[in-house]
């Protein structure tokens, strides 16, 4: 009779708790997958960094289901837009402000530098440059739905294609001047290239950062405004304040 009871409860247990497993309760954040160290696909294949692990933290801490999921950048941002996912994780700009709320903790401030090749003839000149503004009548390398890069570079001649990781191979095969993005992140997914690219290993090494920071950002969870998931974020707030963010 023990048994019996026992296995009745467990199937209610069974048949009371799916919805806490489906996607569509979950809280879908969708990541950009070429943005180590803070979110990339490592070479096991798993989406690894440290928003992947700092969401995963915060979120069992809620106890709210967490769909993490990598994407292209341009992806990631079209999911949230369209409603099919609730939340990204970068800046916010004027255009993300009709639709999104931002968190008030920043997960994450990056410095914005510029890098080039070092044997660029105009390689001192290029890092020297202090001001966004300076760089123009060069060819300035960009990579798809970069928000940062369409707010800040507007005036400059951009060629804005593809994802970090390609920009940064044009670069070092000397298809444009300049990249200007995050050191952090580019410096990491260099790293990340000369493993995956040992043949382009010596153009990648070539590349070198400028040490005048051009730009300061706050990257923030923005989660959609209609998301049935939105009054979670005072919440969210709370949680990373507790975890020390």
């Amino acid at each position: 009779m023990f048994g019996r009871l026992m296995s009745s409860f467990v199937l209610l247990g069974m048949l009371a708790t799916p919805a806490l497993a489906e996607d569509r309760e979950a809280f879908y954040i969708a990541g950009d997958r070429d943005e180590a160290p803070y979110g990339w696909i490592d070479r096991d294949g798993r989406f690894v960094g440290h928003y992947v692990q700092l969401m995963q933290e915060a979120f069992a801490h809620l106890w709210v289901p967490l769909r993490h999921e990598p994407h292209e950048w341009e992806e990631a941002q079209r999911l949230v837009k369209e409603g099919k996912a609730d939340a990204i994780i970068t800046t916010m700009t004027p255009e993300r402000e009709e639709y999104l709320v931002a968190s008030e903790v920043a997960l994450a401030e990056p410095e914005w530098v510029a890098f080039v090749r070092e044997d660029h003839p105009e390689r001192d000149e290029l890092l020297a440059k202090e001001r966004l503004e300076d760089f123009a009548g060069y060819r300035v390398l960009d990579y798809a739905g970069n928000g940062w890069g369409k707010a800040n570079l507007e005036g400059l001649d951009v060629q804005r294609e593809g994802t970090l990781s390609e920009t940064l191979r044009r670069l070092a095969a000397g298809e444009g001047d300049v990249l200007i993005n995050m050191s952090e992140v580019t410096e990491h997914t260099i790293r990340e290239l000369k493993r995956a690219y040992p043949h382009e290993a010596d153009s990648l090494e070539r590349l070198v950062a400028s040490s005048n920071v051009l730009d300061v950002t706050s990257m923030h969870l923005l989660v959609r405004k209609d998301s049935p998931h939105v009054h979670l974020v005072p919440r969210i707030d709370q949680v990373l304040r507790e975890l020390g963010i």
